[in-house]
């Protein structure tokens, strides 16, 4: 049998102890004093965001190349009576990090090096930066499944346009001349 005293002495140690459970409990409800679940959980919803930008930027690079494609393939119905034809040099990144794509001019069954990609445009594709929480996400962007055509330092929405400026056609009959002597 226990003194008062020595009850009295339990029920003070009885007392810390459950005041101390009660702020574990209220701080393991409060998720953490510091809340550093929801860095983890903003960090997966940014992955989340890159992830679908990635495939976003994939999908519109193909988008741009079926477009890119079926100009170059009007440009090259043009350029054969010159004996000209247009290459398309393209590369995707899921991040979006190459924003042009080179077209090359070459003499049609070109045999000298002088004769392959005397002359070379850009199709220069647009982006943009995509927001998390209102700050730009590092190291990726959106491509968006716009371009444009340039050559020096004119630019088009087609390359048809772009091949009706003046001084364009005159570089192509330089190279016409320069290559049929």
């Amino acid at each position: 049998m226990l003194t008062q005293k020595q009850n009295q002495i339990i029920d003070e140690i009885k007392q810390e102890f459950e005041s101390h459970n009660e702020l574990i409990n209220s701080r393991k409800q409060t998720s953490c004093l510091l809340n550093l679940e929801s860095i983890i959980s903003d960090i997966e919803e940014r992955d989340n965001l890159i992830e679908e930008m990635m495939v976003i930027n994939l999908s519109n690079y193909g988008a741009i190349r079926v477009k890119v494609e079926e100009e170059i393939e009007v440009l090259n119905r043009e350029l054969k009576v010159l004996g000209f034809e247009a290459e398309l040099i393209f590369k995707q990144d899921p991040k979006g990090s190459i924003r042009h794509w080179n077209v090359y001019l070459s003499k049609i069954n070109a045999q000298k090096n002088a004769e392959k990609w005397f002359m070379s445009m850009e199709v220069n594709i647009r982006v943009s930066d995509p927001y998390f929480k209102g700050k730009p996400v590092d190291g990726i962007v959106k491509v968006l499944p716009n371009y444009k055509w340039r050559y020096s330092r004119y630019t088009s929405e087609d390359v048809i346009s772009l091949m009706k400026n003046e001084t364009i056609r005159e570089h192509l009959a330089h190279h016409w001349e320069r290559l049929n002597k």
